[in-house]
Parts: structure tokens; sequence; C-alpha cells
């Protein structure tokens, strides 16, 4: 259910009317426009013993439009109730067997989805370790929290509280697909990223990371390069972490540093191999028809069905990204409302048992009987 305005009487009201049981748990997203009753919502919610989980997100998408202010309600069935990770720096001490986890790996397969603090420095070391003790059973779609200005702040919640570099998951026993697309296109490379420190790229073939990319930006945009309009060149370029299985994973470089290092979305293992990528709109939008269409040949009972579309892609897209998201619409074999968020970062599955962190990519999932 949508709400356009965080209009706190009429999402009690919709909420009692759900008659939510213990094995039901909500799924709210947040605008971050909207993110000041959050707390009014939560200590309501916990009165009423009702247990939820979501994330504070730059927008919402619900069905083929763009929120930038309001909320979304959705529910789903749950082995237990979400589990929350409220700090990422101390996370194998909530990622153990003995408690919530071992109960769920009893299911011979199960989904979740998961919402996590985007600009944290340990999502891809956070991911890794879950997934070594889900042991590739669980299959997860989500995607990060946060704002369009990657500033930290408390986005991602729980019954327990509004948290900063944090993760909360729901384990479900519906079955999940989901396809990925993101389209962008190799201009130049291979580099090698021979100096990196998690998400900082400092050198690319052993000269500082900046100079390099600078070059073959200015070569191919004809255009100055610095550290004042490098947010708004480099959405046009990305990264990709070469992968000979499937398309890159696209790591995007939203700051240069004092040092000529490149801030990216996402750790960047030393060594990795990189493409720089550029971007043609009708490719992207093409890419997420594609995802989409992956969907075609299913035919099952749909419970839920969401899309994490990556914020930097959509500031990319500009006008454009109202085509995509038409296009993943009336692509969609499936009449459900389609709910989702503009991310930092994506995060799927993808049916292979290898959690990957992705940036300025579409994620369409769905959770079915």
């Amino acid at each position: 259910m949508l709400f356009e305005k965080f209009n706190i009487s009429l999402i009690k009201e919709y909420i009692d009317n759900l008659n939510c049981n213990k094995n039901t748990t909500l799924i709210i997203y947040v605008a971050e426009n909207s993110k000041e009753n959050l707390e009014e919502l939560r200590e309501y919610l916990n009165l009423e013993e009702i247990n939820f989980f979501g994330g504070i997100f730059p927008g919402i998408i619900y069905n083929n439009r763009v929120i930038r202010e309001g909320i979304v309600i959705d529910t789903i069935p749950v082995i237990d109730t979400p589990l929350l990770i409220p700090d990422l720096d101390s996370y194998e001490e909530y990622l153990n067997l003995g408690s919530k986890l071992s109960n769920i790996l009893e299911k011979d397969n199960c989904s979740a989805v998961i919402f996590l603090d985007g600009l944290s420095g340990d999502v891809e070391p956070f991911l890794n370790k879950l997934q070594n003790v889900t042991f590739g059973k669980v299959n997860f779609i989500g995607g990060g929290t946060g704002n369009d200005k990657f500033e930290k702040f408390p986005s991602v919640f729980s019954n327990e509280g509004i948290f900063s570099n944090a993760a909360v998951i729901a384990f479900t026993e519906l079955q999940s697909k989901m396809n990925v697309r993101h389209g962008w296109e190799k201009l130049m490379g291979p580099y090698v990223a021979t100096r990196t420190n998690k998400n900082v790229i400092k050198e690319l073939n052993w000269e500082t990371a900046f100079e390099i990319y600078k070059s073959v930006i200015e070569e191919d945009s004809k255009s100055n390069v610095n550290t004042d309009n490098f947010s708004n060149v480099s959405k046009s370029y990305p990264f990709g972490m070469y992968k000979s299985y499937n398309e890159d994973i696209v790591r995007d470089p939203v700051m240069v540093n004092e040092k000529g290092e490149l801030v990216c979305i996402g750790v960047v293992p030393e060594n990795s191999v990189l493409n720089v990528l550029k971007g043609v709109p009708d490719n992207l939008i093409n890419a997420a028809k594609s995802a989409a269409e992956s969907f075609l040949i299913e035919s099952r009972k749909v419970t839920n069905s969401m899309v994490f579309d990556c914020i930097s892609r959509y500031m990319y897209l500009g006008r454009n990204f109202a085509t995509e998201l038409n296009t993943i619409r009336n692509t969609f074999p499936y009449n459900n409302k389609i709910y989702g968020a503009l991310t930092i970062g994506e995060i799927a599955s993808n049916g292979s048992g290898i959690i990957e962190f992705y940036n300025k990519t579409v994620v369409i999932g769905i959770l079915h009987e």
C-alpha cells in the first residue's frame, strides 16, 4: 500500500485492518524526505506487537513511479522475526548457527529480503559471511539504504530501533526468482586495481587512479574532468569488475579524494580486473526490459513483486528513468503491485547461491508459493 504523505492516522487504520499475526511481518519502504515520522510509527507497531522491518531510501518505487516523499507497506510471511545486525563492524557475533539461523536452515529452501546501510564499508565482508553460514540455500534480494547525497545516517530499522551501519533480514519459506541487468558497455580496459582499500581505488596499473580514469573520460567526453565536476561526469562512466560468467559487476565512483584516489560504492578487491564502462540510455532501458522479460515464461502464484534500482542509475537516466520503469511495468507478466526502492547498491543471489552487491544495476524479483 502506498501512502504519498506520511499520514500516521491513515497508516494506523490501514495496518489495523491487516489483522497481522505472528507469522506475518511488514516490509516498510520509507522515502528519505518522510523519515521524520518513522519513530512514531515504530512505537505504534511495537505497542501493537506487530513485527516489521524496513529501510529509508532516496526514493520508493511503486509500479511505474518514483515517490520521493511517502511510505510503502507490504507484507511477507516469515519463518521467524527479522534478523537484525545493528552494527556491521561486529557482524560475526550475530551470524551464528546456534540461534535464529539454525531454525531457518532446517528448511529445504527459502528466500530472504535484506536491507543494509549502503554506505557501510563492511557490506561485502558481511555478505560473504552470510553466504558462508547459509550454505547457498537461501536466495537473497534487497538493497542498500541511504540518501542521494551519500551521507551516513540511521536508515535501517526494525522493532528494535533505527540504526546506521546495520542490516536486517527477513526469511520466508516462499520461493523466489530474480533477474539482474545493467546495460553499461565497455569503453576502455582492462585495468588492474593494483592498490585498493575496501571501496577506495588507490592505483590502476600502478598509477594514481584518478589520473588513469581522468584520461579515459576526457578523451571520450572531450571535456575536462576535475574534483569539482567529478560526480556529474562520473555518473556516466562507472567501472565494471570483470566476470567471465556474466555482465561486469558495476562499481560506482562517487568522489575523488585529495590523494587522487577514487571512492566507490562497494568494495573493489585488490588486483581486480576493471573496465571503464559507458552508458547509453537506450541500452540501459533495454537491459531492464530484458530482466523483466525473463519472467514471461513463468506461471506462478506470486505474493510479492519487487524492483531495486540504483539511485545513480536514476540520476544518470534523468527523465528517461520513467521510460525504464514503464518498460518494466509493461513487460512484467504479473498483475501484482510492484514495490521497491531507489537503492545505494542492489543485492541479489540470482539463484546461484552467491550473494552479490551491485551498483548502477536493476534487480527484479518475485516471491511465490
